[in-house]
């Protein structure tokens, strides 16, 4: 869906700045830092940069550019007074697009190309402030005319001898602008990169601004609804590992999940006297006994027969091919089931290993981590796992610990892109209960809301059933109010009915896209405004509706 204007927002003219970042969108921030332009030795460097860097930030004709102010990389701390000697800066418009742009300085010359600066050039003291400050301030004794709505790119080329001292990194972005650059002034060919130079122009114009305000989206919240059959919890600090000498008890459920149950120690069944001989980050496939007939049943409504035991501290629940390592996407994206027990980084050794085992009568086996040292030398872990024929699994942890600075998870995830449960402190949350099947709640993105441009935002996981999605934006918020009372329990409420500014309205599933143009008015710098979606499903709930997070957007021009 489209709108051209904030119909409640005072919109007032375009204000005729003298000011821009190349490229748009830097002033408070950059991705990179880099040698490769204002270098420590000689050095010669194209930036070139496409003309909707302009166009977004209002230049609507032709502008005249009298100054360049390099920004140093944030965190560059700088003394300045380092002299390059001989400097030359030439201005053009570019016969080629910016992504087709030649190694050959020659080439990406236009037939406007203007020599604007010859002179030395003495750097500027930076404090390392983010965003820092310029380096390298030119005013050109040749102010440049360039109109980005002929659709040629900007060229700004600079070739200069080698300064008489260190000079501090500059502000870099990838973002629809080339680099070519060499590490002499007599160069004819430079190396491409897709990273040109942060820096501030000042001309005569319209557009651009004096004031610089930063724009940012902040997410509250989540949509509804999250199913979740797995169930984590992620220690980052292993020093913090609080399950020792207990039981984590896993019961099959009737809602598709784990009933999660934590209880004192339990007594180990006693292992055999041949260990699976596990290396590090090994694993060993074995095959379930009779007893459990056609496998263990788990949350998905799956059995295996067969179970992959990991040196790591997991299992998984069929047969797998690697050793998982103690990684949450890694974990949760699997395509298999995992059963994470203690998921470390642990290093089996000939006499500290892993042992397989079956209870007479074939219907419990055992899993046993016998005193297995982690891989950072420090900690430990002693467990055992008893998976018996119904479903049931009990963690039994002896002795585990680990080594401040490494990270393990104790949980199960059923894999295949699970959704996300997030961490629980598992000695405060249990008992709890998991369900099943997984489902993703309804999600709303949104993109960064700078004056000027088209915002745009996304509603997601839009189930099958929704008849329409809407987005509502306002002026207004409220602190996400359940809807239960209406009978979307579980669905909150985050912006103030009285105050909708615009709404959109889409039938596309399980995506829709809703998008705005956000006027290039000074007045709109510091507002903001409210975003949230809806999909309105029957069966769903018995209101019929499911509401996303919210998106607090605070328009700026940079």
């Amino acid at each position: 869906m489209y709108r051209t204007a904030l119909s409640v927002l005072a919109l007032g003219a375009l204000l005729s700045g003298q000011e821009a970042v190349l490229p748009s969108h830097t002033f408070f921030t950059h991705a990179s830092s880099t040698s490769l332009t204002w270098r420590s030795t000689a050095c010669h460097f194209q930036l070139i940069y496409d003309t909707q860097h302009f166009l977004e930030q209002g230049v609507s004709g032709p502008i005249v550019i009298f100054r360049l102010r390099f920004r140093a990389g944030d965190g560059e701390i700088s003394a300045g007074g380092s002299t390059y000697g001989t400097v030359n800066v030439q201005l053009s418009s570019c016969p080629l697009n910016y992504a087709a742009a030649s190694t050959t300085f020659a080439t990406n010359r236009g037939i406007d190309n203007q020599l604007c600066y010859a002179g030395s050039v003495t750097t500027l003291p930076t404090t390392g402030a983010s965003p820092n400050e310029a380096f390298v301030d030119l005013v050109l004794s040749s102010p440049f005319t360039y109109d980005p709505t002929l659709g040629l790119d900007l060229v700004v080329e600079v070739d200069a001898t080698a300064p008489s001292g260190p000079v501090p990194l500059a502000a870099a972005q990838n973002s629809r602008c080339r680099r070519i650059s060499a590490a002499s002034t007599a160069a004819t060919t430079g190396t491409s990169n897709a990273t040109a130079g942060c820096m501030r122009i000042d001309f005569g114009g319209a557009g651009g601004w004096s004031t610089w305000a930063q724009a940012a989206t902040v997410e509250n919240g989540t949509g509804c609804y999250e199913v979740t059959t797995s169930f984590l919890e992620e220690f980052t600090d292993l020093s913090t590992f609080d399950l020792s000498n207990q039981t984590l008890v896993l019961n099959p459920n009737g809602s598709g999940g784990y009933d999660v149950s934590l209880t004192g120690a339990t007594t180990f069944a006693p292992h055999g006297a041949t260990h699976l001989n596990l290396d590090d980050d090994d694993f060993s496939v074995v095959t379930l006994p009779g007893g459990f007939g056609t496998g263990l049943p788990f949350p998905t409504g799956s059995t295996t027969s067969t179970l992959t035991i990991g040196s790591n501290g997991h299992i998984g629940l069929g047969t797998d091919v690697v050793a998982l390592f103690p990684d949450r996407e890694f974990l949760l994206l699997w395509p298999m089931a995992q059963l994470a027990p203690f998921l470390v980084d642990l290093v089996p050794d000939t006499v500290h290993n892993v042992y397989y085992d079956v209870a007479p009568g074939g219907m419990t086996v055992y899993v046993t981590y016998d005193a297995l040292p982690t891989f950072t030398p420090g900690g430990t872990c002693s467990m055992q796992i008893a998976l018996f024929s119904t479903g049931r699994i009990e963690y039994r942890y002896g002795t585990c610990s680990g080594v401040s600075g490494d990270i393990g998870f104790v949980g199960f995830s059923r894999g295949s892109f699970a959704s996300d449960p997030g961490s629980v402190d598992l000695s405060v949350a249990a008992p709890l209960q998991t369900s099943g099947p997984d489902s993703l709640p309804v999600t709303l993105f949104s993109g960064i809301p700078y004056v000027g441009t088209l915002l745009e935002e996304e509603v997601a996981f839009i189930p099958p059933t929704a008849l329409f999605s809407v987005r509502f934006l306002a002026s207004g918020s409220v602190p996400g109010i359940d809807l239960g009372i209406v009978g979307a329990v579980g669905c909150p409420l985050w912006f103030d009915l009285g105050t909708i500014i615009d709404t959109g309205i889409s039938i596309d599933n399980p995506n829709a896209l809703f998008s705005i143009l956000l006027p290039n008015v000074t007045s709109l710098f510091g507002q903001t405004v409210y975003s949230q979606g809806a999909s309105f499903d029957a069966t769903a709930n018995p209101f019929g509706i499911l509401t996303t997070n919210q998106s607090a957007l605070t328009m700026g021009n940079s």
